[in-house]
């Protein structure tokens, strides 16, 4: 895990898919409140993009340093290399990869102006973008990019930016959530 363009973690875990998982921006959450119902993220993301690629230091590096310029807008003409999913929150929850991941915005989430031009605006209640399935959306090996910024935070666990359910469980094929009492990323792979 990278946090302003610098190594913070790393590892390596196997990821189980079953092919029936949404894609969840903002949003983790079983299908069922009775299994520990859904946790939001309260505040911004932008740029999201999921790669089928582990990507760089140097990649990572160059996007930190892009700053507002982004990592290949304001219309990217060739997507970066592997990227499967690309999600830039500019007015819509459209995949801007050319991979066809559409997502749909979710329970009143907004856009507002954020890192790079606008991105997505979640209330923590219930706003969430979804992104059907795909092949594409099932990497081998996985890198997750965006911008964060967080207006106000649950409790340890509920801060999530982005997760992929298995099937109707709790457990998840990625996930990617803030922990804040200890300000550092954690990311959840599961093999079940």
């Amino acid at each position: 895990a990278y946090v302003d363009g610098v190594l913070v973690a790393s590892g390596t875990h196997a990821i189980t898919y079953n092919g029936t998982q949404l894609l969840r921006l903002g949003r983790w959450g079983g299908f069922n409140p009775n299994q520990g119902g859904s946790r939001y993220w309260n505040g911004q993301l932008d740029e999201f993009a999921i790669f089928n690629r582990v990507i760089s230091t140097s990649e990572i590096q160059a996007i930190y340093r892009a700053g507002s310029a982004g990592m290949s807008k304001p219309t990217a003409t060739t997507p970066p290399n592997g990227v499967v999913g690309w999600w830039g929150g500019d007015g819509d929850a459209i995949d801007i990869s050319g991979n066809g991941n559409n997502g749909s915005m979710q329970n009143g989430a907004l856009f507002a102006v954020d890192k790079v031009g606008q991105g997505f605006k979640f209330d923590g209640v219930d706003d969430h973008v979804s992104v059907p399935d795909s092949p594409s959306l099932r990497p081998t090996n996985l890198t997750i990019e965006g911008w964060f910024n967080w207006t106000s935070f649950s409790g340890p666990g509920q801060n999530v930016l982005v997760a992929k359910t298995v099937g109707s469980g709790g457990l998840d094929s990625f996930a990617l959530f803030y922990e804040p009492g200890q300000q550092r990323l954690v990311a959840v792979t599961s093999t079940a």
